[in-house]
């Protein structure tokens, strides 16, 4: 099996294969997927303990572990995305209605005015961080 091979069958580039084999990653994040891929003892991939056809339920137990860990992580990593992208949003919006991050109003110069928002911008950016608009 090439390096080519491997890559493509745990969705990483071959470059992060050949790190792996040199030495450069000492725990990629795809070990026990490698694990699994080659039928081989884990600690033995790892540290180079025990006997590489010793596959035992050792493996499968942190195998599981591993994958509900990484999609706990990725779903956190995808909320929290979503979150930054919604503040994004809504500072735009907070640019273009002419206010600054604490919603005071600026006139044409980009100097602050002595009015504060208007109850109507006010309502306008709850609803919107409420997602009713």
């Amino acid at each position: 099996m090439s390096q080519l091979d491997v890559a493509a069958a745990l969705k990483v580039s071959q470059q992060s294969i050949e790190k792996f084999e040199n030495g450069h990653v000492s725990k990629p994040h795809y070990i026990y997927d490698a694990a699994k891929l080659f039928k081989v003892n884990l600690n033995w991939l790892l540290n180079g303990d025990g006997h590489p056809d010793d596959v035992s339920k050792y493996n499968d137990d942190l195998y599981q572990e591993y994958v509900e860990n990484r999609d706990a992580f990725l779903a956190f990593k995808r909320k929290r995305d979503a979150l930054l992208d919604q503040r994004h949003r809504l500072d735009e919006e907070i640019r273009l209605l002419g206010l600054d991050e604490d919603y005071t109003l600026h006139d044409v110069a980009g100097a602050p005015k002595r009015t504060a928002m208007t109850p109507q911008q006010f309502d306008y950016l709850q609803k919107r961080e409420r997602g009713e608009i």
